[in-house]
């Protein structure tokens, strides 16, 4: 499909529900943290989307192509963790702070200083301009090798439609099209297991479990502890640090109700994203098909 069809199709969805299920809104407060009682099931589909950046489905699939059950280990159980270890952290900053918007907001007033709260404003601005940067790159990159679409204008596209909806209604739209993203995400990691299982089996699958190589067959062994150290241990301590430096989740911890931040909001989201994020075991068996090829599984998607 044409790459502006497929741009073109992604902004009508997105706007249309946009329009149809929120209102245009003008108030800062509520552009920004919504009513305060969103929904629990939209608000873990919201999360879970926002945790999974482009990056993790290029590198779920690689870990586990490249080091089987031992690199896709290491990827998703910090993944799930961290939201675990957010929810205390979540449910304080909402106690303290019932009517916050931000962080940064949220120290200023904990420690009565304009500096810290200036600190913390550098911090996570900077990680909201990279991290969208990321995505918008990624995304852009896919979708120009896949349809044969300029690079720079398919990115450019993105961003427009994104921002388009996000100024309507604030944070109402940014977890609604989550939410939408999400569904489209699962329904993806299903199609794409039924082919995987339909191409060669649950053998097939089975047979890259130890990896392309066929050396990663536990945590203990020596290729296993590489993996920890070279892989696992870095991106454990990011992964679990990441959702605390992100202004995304607080802002959905302010928006969700209060008696909902627990594990009916954060833990169903951990349950979707390893859904999706999972989908990396159904092309394991696929890379050994494509290995003497140009390409490999990992970079298509």
């Amino acid at each position: 499909m044409n790459g502006f069809a497929i741009l073109a199709i992604y902004a009508v969805v997105m706007i249309t529900a946009t329009l149809i299920f929120t209102k245009k809104e003008k108030n800062v407060e509520r552009f920004c943290v919504g009513s305060r009682k969103e929904n629990w099931i939209m608000s873990a589909l919201s999360i879970a989307a926002t945790w999974i950046w482009a990056p993790a489905l290029f590198v779920s699939t690689e870990k586990a192509y490249a080091n089987g059950f031992v690199g896709l280990f290491w990827f998703l159980v910090p993944n799930v963790l961290c939201l675990i270890l957010f929810i205390p952290f979540a449910k304080r900053i909402r106690r303290e702070m019932p009517e916050g918007i931000t962080l940064s907001g949220y120290m200023r007033d904990k420690y009565k200083s304009d500096g810290v709260k200036r600190v913390y404003l550098f911090q996570l601005m900077g990680l909201s301009v990279l991290s969208t940067g990321v995505q918008l790159l990624a995304g852009g990159q896919v979708l120009s090798v896949a349809t044969g679409t300029p690079f720079e204008l398919v990115t450019v596209l993105l961003a427009i439609i994104a921002l388009s909806y996000s100024l309507f209604s604030g944070i109402k739209a940014s977890m609604l099209t989550d939410a939408i993203q999400m569904a489209f995400m699962l329904a993806a990691s299903v199609a794409f297991l039924i082919m995987a299982i339909r191409a060669g089996g649950t053998s097939g699958i089975l047979e890259g479990i130890h990896g392309i190589s066929g050396n990663y067959t536990s945590f203990w062994s020596e290729d296993g502890i590489d993996v920890f150290l070279a892989f696992g241990l870095p991106t454990t301590i990011y992964l679990l640090s990441g959702p605390f430096g992100d202004q995304s989740f607080w802002q959905r911890a302010f928006a969700v109700k209060s008696n909902r931040i627990d594990s009916r909001v954060f833990c169903w989201s951990d349950t979707i994203r390893t859904g999706a994020v999972l989908y990396g075991y159904s092309r394991i068996h696929r890379g050994r098909d494509w290995i003497s090829g140009e390409r490999s599984w990992c970079y298509q998607f």
